[in-house]
């Protein structure tokens, strides 16, 4: 071999062995060596697997039979190509992955040795095996999602039939508290009818005593009737039906201030109002929600002092405080003020024990927070924590 076929053959990309008639090694290149780490007669050898070398098929689980090694097909002449070997060094080495080509060396129409020709399939086997477990992968997580898709249609249909049922249930209990108020209502209308009618018959025979029995009982009336109504109202309140627009907050304070223009002036009562933002927010429940505030602090006012109430806007805490120096509560009764029908002052002020468990679920229903705050003889102060971040524009 000259040595420009020599230099030539040992800087090839592949390994190349070959071999005489007697399966004997009589030539290789570098990189033949270089690929097989020095163990060219392991590619090459037509030896049966011993206890440290097993060649194996591309599918690195079956053995090569004597006949079926590259070598002897070569040596046989036969030509083939991307012939797969994979070498396994039991104890000593990981195992090697090769593509081999070759065939038959011929001279004056004899075949006198074999050529083969190979590259590491290393790479490729790695590529192939990232392959094979994202695809096994992919196909256990496309399982899990069908079957939560499955189940998510499921739970979904559940939902569904649950919404639906309790939407019939929430209408057929509005029915109900409609239907019960009214039949609660229906008789105070004959009764006071009634004691008005005796107390023009009777105008001439009663005294003062008698005459102030009939009109508590007339007022009585009237204040079951508010009673049965502000139960129903409080009955139908549905956070669902909020309906959230662009709100000054100022207009709607504004607005409150001028319906209770006369209890201000009855009251001799002064108010102060701090700059307040506009939000979004539900334009009906909020102007609910501080009617009900303001008249609860011209409700629990002190007679003998000047009522002050100040409506006031933390911008930093995002929190409306409507504060008041009335005649205050225990701030113990802080939480259970927010109760239904829970009255402090029973005997000193009317009322029914509504207004502000309407106004905490005026509050829950737009995202905000409201907390009271108190000091008997001293005044009341109840604080809105707005949900700016979520209302603002």
């Amino acid at each position: 071999m000259t040595d420009f076929i020599k230099l030539a053959f040992n800087q090839g990309k592949d390994g190349i062995v070959i071999c005489n008639m007697q399966e004997e090694v009589i030539e290789y290149n570098q990189q033949a060596k270089n690929l097989l780490e020095n163990s060219v007669l392991d590619v090459a050898s037509a030896d049966l697997p011993s206890a440290n070398v097993i060649k194996y098929k591309g599918d690195g689980s079956t053995p090569y039979k004597k006949k079926e090694l590259p070598m002897i097909q070569a040596l046989q002449g036969v030509f083939f190509s991307d012939c797969e070997m994979l070498i396994s060094y039991q104890g000593r080495k990981s195992p090697i992955f090769l593509s081999i080509s070759g065939g038959p060396i011929e001279e004056n129409g004899k075949i006198v040795g074999g050529i083969i020709s190979f590259r590491s399939m290393k790479m490729r086997n790695a590529q192939k095996f990232s392959l094979e477990v994202l695809s096994a992968d992919l196909k256990i997580k496309n399982t899990a999602l069908e079957q939560a898709e499955k189940c998510l249609r499921g739970l979904t249909e559940k939902i569904s039939l649950a919404n639906k049922s309790l939407a019939n249930s929430n209408q057929e209990l509005t029915n109900f508290a409609m239907r019960v108020a009214h039949d609660l209502k229906a008789p105070l209308f004959p009764i006071s009818g009634c004691i008005e009618l005796l107390m023009i018959e009777l105008e001439e025979h009663i005294g003062p005593k008698e005459r102030d029995f009939f009109e508590k009982i007339l007022v009585s009336c009237e204040c079951m009737r508010h009673l049965i109504d502000n139960l129903l109202d409080y009955s139908k309140f549905d956070p669902n039906k909020i309906k959230v627009k662009d709100v000054d907050l100022a207009k709607v304070v504004s607005e409150v201030v001028q319906s209770l223009e006369l209890s201000f002036k009855q009251a001799n009562a002064s108010l102060k109002i701090d700059p307040l933002p506009k939000i979004k927010a539900d334009p009906v429940q909020s102007r609910n929600l501080f009617h009900n505030l303001i008249s609860n602090s011209l409700k629990y006012r002190k007679l003998e002092t000047p009522l002050v109430v100040k409506i006031g806007f933390n911008a930093e805490k995002s929190e409306i405080s409507i504060k008041d120096n009335g005649i205050g509560f225990d701030n113990s009764n802080a939480l259970k003020i927010f109760s239904p029908l829970i009255r402090l002052h029973n005997s000193e002020v009317d009322g029914h024990g509504l207004g502000l468990a309407m106004c905490k679920n005026i509050a829950n229903s737009q995202g905000w927070d409201i907390r009271a705050k108190g000091l008997k003889n001293e005044g009341a102060e109840f604080t809105i924590k707005l949900n700016i971040r979520k209302n603002n524009t």
